[in-house]
This record gives structure tokens, C-alpha cells and sequence, in this order.
């Protein structure tokens, strides 16, 4: 009786701990990472954001998001350049200058830190110039 009840124990506790495990790489995985899909994927939604990136085009973009979360009030039409171009080195395996370009607009700090860059301007970047 009591093996039982201690493997049921077992079996709950290494369930509970994979589920938790499964659940956080997720999350951990999409955030700032182009080639893992949100839960709104769709491939025109997908095809579409992309066309917004390649052209710089921030009122398709900011259509698209719908005030989806904290990043629509931290990017605007001053900084998306910035945003599009940090897209665009995360495409091409530059994680680092990614990471870069998105602190420095205020993403990815967490939240009490991005409250801080909600509405500040910056300068823009363009996709081929230095920017060192």
C-alpha cells in the first residue's frame, strides 16, 4: 500500500516538474527570438509583419499589433527603424547586436524598467549604415 502511494507521489512530482520545465522553455524560447512562433501565428499575419519590417513600415506594424502588450507603447514611429533593424540582425544570427538595439529602446528589461523608455525618442538607425 505504502509503495503505491509513494509512486503515485513519484509520478505526480516528475510530472508537475516536466510540465513546468515544458511550459518556461516555451515562453523563454519566443522571447526575442524571430524564428519561434507566438500563439497568434498565422502565415499571412507572419508574411505580413514581415513586409512591415522590410519596408520600415511602423502604421502597418502598429495595425498588425493592436496594442498588444508593453512593446506597442515602448515602439513608435520615432524608433521603429530601430526596432526593424534589430529584427533584422536576430534574421541574420547577430543575436548579440539584436540584444543590443533592443535594450537601448528599452525591450527586454522587464517591465518596471521599460515603464521608463514608454514614449522617449530616438535617433534612427538605417539597415547598412555603420552604427557603431
Amino acid at each position: 500500500m505504502k509503495t503505491n502511494k509513494l509512486q503515485k507521489i513519484l509520478i505526480g512530482s516528475v510530472t508537475f516538474v516536466a510540465v513546468f520545465i515544458l511550459g518556461t522553455s516555451i515562453v523563454f524560447a519566443y522571447k526575442g527570438n524571430p524564428n519561434v512562433h507566438g500563439k497568434d501565428y498565422s502565415q499571412e499575419r507572419h508574411e505580413k509583419m514581415m513586409k512591415t519590417f522590410d519596408t520600415e513600415d511602423y502604421k502597418e506594424w502598429s495595425s498588425l499589433m493592436k496594442n498588444r502588450g508593453i512593446i506597442t507603447k515602448i515602439i513608435h514611429s520615432d524608433n521603429f527603424k530601430d526596432f526593424a533593424y534589430a529584427h533584422e540582425l536576430a534574421l541574420m544570427g547577430d543575436k548579440d547586436g539584436a540584444k543590443e538595439i533592443k535594450e537601448e529602446l528599452g525591450l527586454g528589461l522587464g517591465n518596471k524598467q521599460q515603464k521608463h523608455f514608454i514614449g522617449r525618442n530616438r535617433n534612427t538607425r538605417r539597415i547598412g549604415q555603420d552604427h557603431s
